[in-house]
């Protein structure tokens, strides 16, 4: 029984000496790749990216899953956005945040031709259709019965639905531009623009209830999200 006890314990110290063994292997292997794969580090508060400083920057933006680079440790990954090949406009993201860095000298711009609306539901999504743009502009145009935001229903179970709208200028893909919300409510779609309002506020004292039937098909279809969540 000694002999078997000992013959047990040589091979869990040599099973234990393998195992850390293979351990440190990957351990070397893992910390190799991940110095090789480094192409950015931080300097104070800005990201160096292949040359090139960036500032941390609060706007939106349509995230991709485009990688193009990590950072240093504890390895950010950082990512082109959609819609954009310049590399100008980056974003880093780890286990728990999402950050937007602008190259330095690169502005965005803020008037124009919008080129680009992001539509936010729960997260942006870039709408380039020249004819959703064109459709979604024109909502600022609309007249006819008005809405209270007052009036809209947050505290019953006919919670209303809404994506908040940004408009991109001249080819750049951020915004710091909200435009307003669209609204499904009470079988209704409702646009309350902030073009002529306080930016700051989360919505406008009063909308106006879209009744064009062209109009109130395509949002259906552009706003799908809102509308099949109002719909379940």
């Amino acid at each position: 029984m000694k002999f078997e006890n000992q013959v047990r314990n040589s091979n869990y110290r040599k099973m234990t000496i393998i195992i850390a063994g293979i351990v440190m292997v990957l351990f070397i292997v893992f910390k190799v790749l991940t110095i090789s794969a480094i192409t950015a580090h931080y300097e104070g508060n800005k990201l160096v990216f292949k040359g090139n400083s960036y500032k941390e920057y609060y706007a939106q933006y349509d995230a991709s899953d485009k990688k193009i680079g990590f950072s240093h440790f504890p390895l950010d990954g950082i990512y082109a956005l959609e819609n954009d090949s310049t590399y100008n406009y980056l974003y880093v993201t780890n286990f728990t945040s999402q950050y937007l860095y602008i190259k330095e000298g690169t502005a965005i711009s803020t008037s124009g031709d919008v080129t680009m609306a992001l539509i936010n539901y729960h997260t942006n999504e870039a709408i380039t259709s020249r004819e959703d743009i064109e459709l979604i502009l024109s909502l600022e145009k609309q007249t006819g019965e008005t809405f209270l935001n007052e009036d809209i229903p947050k505290f019953n179970n006919n919670v209303p639905h809404n994506s908040t709208i940004y408009y991109c200028y001249n080819n750049c893909p951020v915004s710091e531009y909200r435009a307003g919300t669209i609204w499904y409510v009470e079988g209704k779609w409702v646009y309350f623009s902030i073009r002529d309002s306080n930016k700051s506020v989360a919505i406008a004292d009063k909308g106006v209830v879209i009744t064009d039937g062209d109009i109130v098909n395509k949002l259906k279809h552009i706003f799908d999200d809102v509308y099949k969540s109002a719909n379940e």
